[in-house]
């Protein structure tokens, strides 16, 4: 099995949206904008809490009243249990999309137009955190969404 290109679109049934064209982790990003939101999930999850949802409903305001787009990307951690190499990476690629995937429905949901709303999956290519330790492997399962005025 081939592990799939690491930038998908997210396509709401609004409209199509982009794929993320570059990318590194934190902060202000060229081409990719600043940080304004960051989503940790449980080990395997892409559930939105109640607590994830405030964030991201804040979000969404911050985006209507300076405008640009939002881009998200979504991360896995390492972990994944026995299995082959290319599959624990095709693994995490897909549940690092549907991360991504989720905040970018609830930021739809919110009011973003779709075409401002753009997803990558980063798999578990780019860890912040050692995991060594159960909190540095959550800090892994993320999504993180920046703001860009272009």
């Amino acid at each position: 099995m081939q592990a799939s290109a690491p930038t998908t679109s997210y396509r709401p049934s609004t409209g199509a949206i982009g794929p993320v064209q570059a990318y590194s982790p934190s902060g202000s990003i060229p081409g990719v904008g600043q940080a304004v939101g960051y989503v940790y999930f449980s080990n395997g999850s892409s559930r939105l809490s109640a607590a994830d949802r405030q964030v991201l409903r804040q979000v969404a305001q911050l985006q209507q009243i300076q405008g640009g787009v939002l881009r998200i990307i979504g991360h896995a951690s390492q972990r994944t249990g026995n299995m082959e190499a290319l599959d624990q990476q095709q693994v995490n690629h897909d549940v690092s999309m549907e991360r991504a995937t989720a905040v970018a429905r609830a930021l739809v949901e919110y009011g973003v137009q779709p075409i401002l709303v753009q997803v990558a999956a980063a798999g578990d290519d780019q860890t912040l955190f050692a995991e060594s330790t159960p909190a540095g492997e959550a800090g892994n399962r993320r999504a993180e969404v920046y703001l860009s005025q272009n």
